[in-house]
């Protein structure tokens, strides 16, 4: 049996390119010593690769040996020159075939993948090699098992060990497996250029530091280096890693919320949105990237320090105009790019917008250009973006005249900054100036149809003044999404343009109307049809429904502020943000006149909606029933009548007032059928339907009938949602065989996020009616699930399934894992369904046949102690040996 030693240097290629001198060095010394310890422990090079090898020994104990060796001479050489020098080692062992003095075989394909798997200065082994080493008397090392884990084009998991020794590093972050952790780091479609360097410095701080704040002046680069460090270390965060944009934040007080919207995170009813951050993070081994703190940073130094002090696992990157100034803060300052990397991303940037660009001929202009702009990243792309109109030579001498005659008060990099934008904007005429200005208001961006408005409504001059724009790199452009953005310097310039031309406050109360306008067309559209992208475009623009709220707040635009709350509300709701839908509702409904009728009967309407997604369900019943109470007063709004009326259908349903139910619920599907609108039908029915579970055919008539109306329709998300509610109704009734073949069907039809949503309830249907296979298969996939996402009901839910699947086998662990769901659902207040309900009494009659008395309150209590990721590896054992 041979085996097999692979090596590799960790980041060779961010090395190179920010040491590429020093590297030819470190390289040197690196094969020198690599090639000296395999041959003095009996191996051989068959094959070395840039700065990896591959060697071959007669046993593992001579494999192992050598990678010691290698490491302890790594550690005793200096390479600071390039930022040092780390390797990573993988042995296999096993039986390979030679041909043309190489390796073929099993074992050669398992130390390829576990050294993609491994970190910088550790060694890692299969499980065969450690049983190989098994067989002799180790000295001076040791193994420490790992755990299986699964590798990237290997079928079958792999046992895994570390070997550790004396004058070796033994702690590393988790191995790299085949699934990469959950984030949302945008891609970028641009190269990045000349900050390899401090990607590696930065890494280095992120190692050692739980918070690491990059500093610099506006357009040096701070938000693309993060981005850069983040996506370097994508596979050591288990939990994930998450990029929080806070430049579309107006409201400091929505800090924490932003943070939880981004990590996915769910909203508790009672805790404030940083004690519900707080709670989610605990646990968790996470990398937040908070970016554009500087505008909110009041909020974020009250943040940020009660996320480090309570979440141990937590690391931050913070991008910053200044320091956050506290308590554990590493400060990295970001400085200009030096002028080879300045030259560099101004020619490449430059042949991007003029394809015939020649860097050779103007290489004296734009080095000169470069050290103008003092090497800032966003000035150098501007001005390379100005060689589609004009060559090098003469924005040399038009820039350099500008430049020359600004002032010198700010400090120099700002003005620096400031003096380009300055000129980019004396470039533009006087209808130009004034579309930018008018766009400065919007957060995050904006649509043509939203600019269109902000212009005046003259669709050919506004189209062809943000032509314009796009053209002087001022605005940017998705062509993809047709939305339009002013990057963050120059909006923050414009809107300093507008507050100085005077009409400030009529740029932003036009903003106010058009977002106005555009949230009271989404709640059109959601009433009537929404398209697929809705959503998509409602969270686009939340920025700017936030600042629209946020001016009619702070100006006594109570009339207007209430319909954009109200209009706005669906958007809140889908976007898992019902809290602070509610919170915008309740501020302009304290603040409306007894008179507004229609805004009163609107708002309780859509509070009732939000409130019942927080669980607040006796306001939510309140504002349902004020809502049919306006309503009915009106008496000209039968569509918005019928709405409300089903809504209050629903919630006498939950609150098992099925009379008032029933009544309610007969009102607003017989208003419906005279309106003719075949959705408004299906959507009333759905939510009608609950109300006669007492009477089961005839709410399995209603049920039915919203579903064929919603396939009539053609909207297969729709159908989904009605089989999904007509199936949780059915199993409220102990009906599961129904039930669970309905939620089956809307399975095959619902997109990602409701698919997964409704495995909780199909599972428990399986289990209840005694279908162990079809549960055990499902119950695989809810578990896998949760392990991404945890949900503070439906993950404990997913553990008691796995539990009552697994104590024919393991009683005493599905006796841990019951205790654990019945400890978590117990503090998450949840009141068990009634499929939950016969499970969790099945399972608990089962254990107490199988364990004794002592051993199962034993058992209970262990699992009620168990950490939430113990809970899920366990169960994750647990299922996979019973699938």
């Amino acid at each position: 049996m041979l085996a097999f030693l692979f090596t590799d240097i960790e980041g060779s290629t961010r090395r190179w390119d920010a040491y590429p001198d020093a590297m030819r060095d470190a390289v040197r010394r690196h094969d020198a010593l690599m090639r000296n310890e395999i041959e003095r422990h009996h191996g051989h090079v068959f094959k070395a690769l840039g700065d990896a090898f591959c060697a071959a020994f007669p046993g593992v104990a001579n494999a192992l040996n050598a990678a010691v060796g290698i490491q302890r001479a790594l550690a005793n050489d200096d390479f600071s020159a390039v930022g040092g020098l780390r390797v990573r080692i993988a042995i296999a062992a096993g039986e390979a075939d030679l041909r043309d003095n190489d390796y073929f075989g099993t074992p050669v394909n398992r130390v390829a993948r576990l050294l993609g798997a491994g970190n910088g200065g550790q060694i890692l082994l299969s499980g065969e090699a450690a049983d190989e080493l098994a067989k002799q008397s180790l000295e001076g090392a040791t193994l420490r098992q790992l755990g299986t884990v699964t590798l990237r084009d290997l079928k079958e998991p792999v046992l895994v060990y570390q070997a550790v020794a004396d004058g070796l590093v033994s702690d590393f972050r988790p191995l790299r497996t085949i699934d990469t952790p959950p984030n949302n780091l945008p891609v970028h479609r641009s190269s990045f250029i000349g900050r390899h360097g401090d990607v590696l410095r930065l890494l280095d701080l992120l190692e050692h530091h739980a918070l690491v704040t990059v500093g610099g002046a506006g357009g040096m680069g701070k938000t693309r280096l993060a981005l850069e460090a983040a996506a370097a270390v994508l596979n050591e965060r288990k939990d994930g890693t998450w990029f929080v944009d806070l430049a579309s934040i107006v409201d400091e007080r929505l800090v924490a919320s932003a943070i939880l919207s981004a990590i996915g995170a769910e909203r508790s009813a009672d805790a404030s949105p940083l004690d519900a951050l707080i709670d989610y993070l605990q646990q968790r081994e996470t990398l937040l990237v908070l970016d554009n703190c500087e505008h909110v940073i009041g909020e974020v130094t009250r943040v940020v320090p009660a996320m480090l002090q309570r979440c141990p696992h937590v690391v931050i990157l913070a991008t910053s105009r200044e320091r956050l100034d506290i308590s554990g803060e590493t400060f990295y300052q970001l400085d200009s790019l030096d002028l080879p990397a300045a030259v560099a991303l101004f020619n490449e940037r430059a042949c991007a917008a003029r394809t015939n660009f020649a860097a050779e001929h103007d290489a004296p202009e734009v080095a000169e250009i470069c050290r103008l702009l003092d090497g800032i990243a966003l000035g150098i792309e501007l001005a390379a973006a100005a060689t589609r109109t004009m060559p090098a030579r003469k924005l040399l001498e038009h820039f350099d005249l500008r430049l020359l005659g600004g002032g010198r008060d700010r400090q120099p990099r700002q003005k620096t900054m400031n003096a380009l934008i300055e000129w980019s904007y004396d470039t533009l005429d006087e209808r130009q100036s004034d579309m930018l200005r008018r766009c400065a208001p919007c957060i995050g961006g904006f649509t043509l149809e939203s600019a269109i408005a902000l212009a005046g409504g003259d669709d050919v001059a506004t189209i062809d003044l943000l032509s314009s724009l796009v053209d002087k790199s001022l605005v940017t452009a998705d062509a993809q999404r047709a939305r339009y953005r002013l990057l963050e310097p120059i909006r923050q310039f414009a809107v300093s343009r507008l507050e100085e031309s005077g009409d400030g406050r009529g740029a932003l109360e036009s903003h106010a109307r058009a977002y106005a306008a555009f949230a009271r067309d989404g709640f059109a559209e959601w009433d009537a049809a929404p398209q697929p992208d809705w959503l998509d475009r409602m969270e686009a623009d939340l920025g700017n429904l936030r600042a629209a709220l946020s001016w009619c707040a702070a100006n006594g635009r109570t009339a207007e502020g209430a319909a954009l709350a109200a209009d706005a509300a669906p958007a809140f709701l889908r976007l898992s943000l019902p809290a602070e839908g509610a919170q915008w509702c309740e501020e302009f409904l304290a603040a409306l006149s007894d008179a507004s009728d229609e805004l009163h009967a609107r708002l309780y309407y859509v509070l009732s909606m939000l409130e019942q997604n927080l669980a607040k369900f006796a306001p939510s019943l309140t504002h349902a029933e004020r809502a049919v109470a306006s309503y009915w007063r009106l008496g000209d709004d039968v569509r918005m009548l019928t709405r409300a009326l089903s809504q209050l259908a629903h919630r006498y349903s939950v609150a098992e007032r099925y009379d008032e139910a029933q009544s309610a619920a007969s009102e607003a599907m017989q208003a419906t059928r005279t309106l003719g609108d075949a959705r408004l039908l299906a959507d009333v029915l759905r939510r009608s339907a609950a109300a006669f579970s007492g009477q089961g055919n005839r709410m399995n008539e209603i049920y039915s009938e919203s579903v064929a109306l919603f396939r009539t329709l053609g909207n297969d998300d729709d159908t989904a949602r009605a089989l999904v509610w007509w199936g949780q109704s059915q199993a409220q009734r102990g009906d599961y065989a129904s039930a669970a073949s309905h939620l089956m069907e809307a399975r095959d039809l619902a997109g990602a996020e409701l698919a997964s949503s409704l495995l909780s309830d199909v599972v428990g249907c399986y289990l209840a009616v005694g279908d162990m296979p079809s549960a055990a298969a499902l119950a695989r996939e809810e578990l896998a699930a949760n392990g991404k996402f945890p949900h503070p009901i439906e993950t404990p839910i997913a553990v008691l399934h796995v539990a009552a699947l697994s104590d024919d086998v393991e009683p005493l662990a599905a006796a841990r894992l019951s205790g654990h769901a019945q400890a978590e659902l117990r503090a998450a207040g949840w009141q068990l369904q009634a499929a939950e309900d016969e499970i969790l009494s099945a399972l608990q009659r089962r254990l107490a046949d199988r364990l004794s008395e002592e051993d199962l309150s034993r058992a209970l209590a262990a699992g009620a102690a168990m950490s939430r990721d113990d809970a899920l590896a366990d169960s994750a054992r647990l299922i996979n040996a019973k699938t």
